[in-house]
């Protein structure tokens, strides 16, 4: 069963007639075509990394696993369906929608997510990154939902945003950045001279300009974090100083 929900979240399943029969021999009914993808990301394990714990790593991660399994399926389960299963270091949840939760949506799953990643924070101090698709009117949709859930969470790495994010938040992103040859220049002077505070005063500027409003693409994010980092370089280079130095 596993198997074949990581399958259908990755789009490794097209033929109709193998679908119906396998949502049939696992026993999988969905009520409506509405679908999302809820993704959560562990990144602390709290008190199961100490050392009285007595787990092995594997058995640890194990058991974080199924902490949140069942208690992100408790909560889905209350008004909507949801179909838990481990996929690349993450755990995904394929939210199938109830009639009778139709007008809540996004914010009902949202909501959703954000007690999850709350209550294990409190209970189990296990650190988590949810994020969260659109939602679409189709099985075949599912897919969509977890590459959607999927951009979601690398751009809340990328800016370590820890906030509840869902894709709505971030697909229509500003695909240019602020980072004129001035500013660089600025920079340069002010890691040149050693000032530190000048040189954070820059990039803080350089960040809220950025990432004030509405947000970037995880594309121009990391162009310019590249871009950044770059400038470092070559004051590094001028000054006759190696990267390990």
């Amino acid at each position: 069963k596993s198997n074949f929900l990581m399958k259908l979240l990755k789009g490794r399943i097209e033929d109709e007639g193998f679908i119906k029969n396998a949502l049939s021999s696992y026993n999988i009914n969905f009520n409506t075509q509405r679908f999302a993808v809820m993704l959560f990301y562990i990144t602390d394990l709290g008190y199961l990394l100490e050392e009285d714990a007595g787990e092995c790593a594997e058995g640890k991660l194990g058991l974080a696993h199924f902490i949140i399994n069942n208690v992100v399926e408790e909560l889905v389960s209350r008004e909507n369906q949801g179909f838990m299963v481990e996929i690349d270091e993450m755990i995904a949840c394929l939210v199938n929608f109830s009639e009778h939760s139709k007008a809540k949506g996004k914010s009902g799953i949202l909501d959703i997510a954000a007690t999850a990643v709350e209550f294990i924070r409190n209970k189990f101090n296990i650190g988590l990154i949810a994020s969260v698709s659109s939602i679409h009117e189709s099985i075949y949709g599912i897919p969509e939902c977890y590459q959607e859930a999927l951009n979601v969470n690398e751009y809340k790495l990328t800016m370590e945003n820890d906030s509840i994010l869902s894709y709505d938040d971030i697909k229509s992103p500003k695909r240019d950045y602020n980072y004129p040859i001035e500013t660089e220049h600025q920079l340069i002077n002010c890691i040149k001279s050693g000032d530190y505070e000048a040189a954070t005063t820059i990039l803080d500027k350089v960040f809220e300009n950025n990432f004030s409003k509405e947000p970037l693409s995880l594309d121009m994010v990391k162009c310019m974090m590249f871009d950044l980092v770059g400038t470092v370089l070559k004051t590094l280079s001028e000054l006759s100083l190696t990267g390990e130095n």
